[in-house]
């Protein structure tokens, strides 16, 4: 669907909640959430909410396994 695009958590367990926060390329926190991840470790993140450019997804589980990966939006 056109209006979600998807990060993939590695190392996130599936079905296991996280904070997650997408960060802009000026260090701007743009969401801020708490969220499920599904099966296949993939966080569904709602585009109408970003603008195209990088980003960068910081996600935790109960303060622990602070993991960042960067995705970008066309």
């Amino acid at each position: 669907d056109n209006n979600n695009t998807y990060a993939l958590l590695s190392n996130a367990q599936s079905g296991s909640s996280y904070d997650v926060m997408i960060i802009d390329h000026s260090g701007r926190i743009i969401l801020q959430e708490t969220q499920k991840v599904n099966s296949q470790n993939y966080y569904r993140i709602p585009k109408e909410k970003l603008t195209s450019g990088l980003y960068s997804i910081v996600y935790s589980n109960n303060g622990v396994n602070r993991l960042n990966s960067k995705f970008f939006v066309r």
